[in-house]
């Protein structure tokens, strides 16, 4: 029957809920059984960072980290459900006066972990919901 596990890029899913389903809510244990199918459900990885905050936080900035950390703590408990953190760093500002900020170590945690469950047999199928070019090489690993 064989064993999956699920690689979600929450950057990735968070994007497409609000450019292709207005923002609606979404039941990740639910959306994580569907994707497993028929298989079972080792579990599911979601990989994101906590959003920036500078030296001196505004009250804005509080407010937007301390939501999202309620929401991977929320996450993180769910069944068979696992977050892993990176980094966000700022990088300046951007051509267009929007501020420039890039996730660290996001991509290489996934990679790890598919590479990791894919070759100690620890699963058979990898459902990956992310659209990051940069996982290819673990995706050629995996196989």
């Amino acid at each position: 029957m064989g064993r999956s596990a699920v690689f979600i890029d929450g950057a990735y899913i968070e994007f497409l809920i609000r450019e292709e389903f207005a923002e609606m809510r979404v039941d990740f244990a639910r959306l994580s059984q569907r994707l497993a199918g028929t298989k079972e459900l080792l579990r599911t990885y979601y990989y994101h960072c906590l959003p920036y905050q500078g030296a001196n936080p505004t009250e804005e900035e509080t407010k937007r980290y301390m939501n999202k950390l309620r929401f991977f703590r929320t996450l993180d408990r769910l069944p068979r459900f696992e977050v892993r953190l990176g980094e966000i760093v700022y990088r300046g500002v951007r051509e267009d006066g929007r501020e420039n900020f890039v996730q660290k170590r996001v991509d290489m945690m996934l990679g790890v972990d598919l590479v990791r469950l894919a070759t100690s047999g620890q699963i058979t199928d990898a459902i990956l919901v992310a659209s990051d070019s940069n996982l290819v090489p673990a995706v050629a690993a995996a196989k």
